[in-house]
């Protein structure tokens, strides 16, 4: 990320981490169970390497490290990942496929 972009993902980052205020995954799994996790990061739908989609609050999500690097992942096992989006945030996965065919970047 080039240097003058740094201070506008630190707000956006933050903005997501306000707004979903805990790992999506988790919201589901654990329902009314007490979650507190390790950490939480911003995660992006479409890859940052893309970089319209880049700053686009509708492509970041709050994941918990756990649900963000580990086995059950969306870096790790992006196949479940999908189909979890796909089940539980139909909207959200309806978003992204529509944006992926708009710019041609299946």
């Amino acid at each position: 990320m080039r240097k003058s972009e740094r201070k506008r993902w630190s707000e956006v980052r933050k903005k997501i981490l306000e707004r979903d205020k805990d790992c999506i995954i988790c919201k589901i799994i654990n329902k009314n169970k007490i979650h507190k996790p390790r950490g939480l990061s911003t995660h992006h739908l479409i890859p940052e390497t893309f970089e319209e989609f880049r700053f686009d609050e509708k492509n970041l999500i709050t994941l918990c490290t756990f649900h963000h690097k580990g086995k059950y992942s969306a870096h790790q096992n992006p196949f479940w990942f999908v189909n979890f989006i796909k089940k539980y945030y139909s909207g959200l996965y309806e978003c992204i496929m529509t944006n992926l065919q708009k710019e041609d970047i299946k």
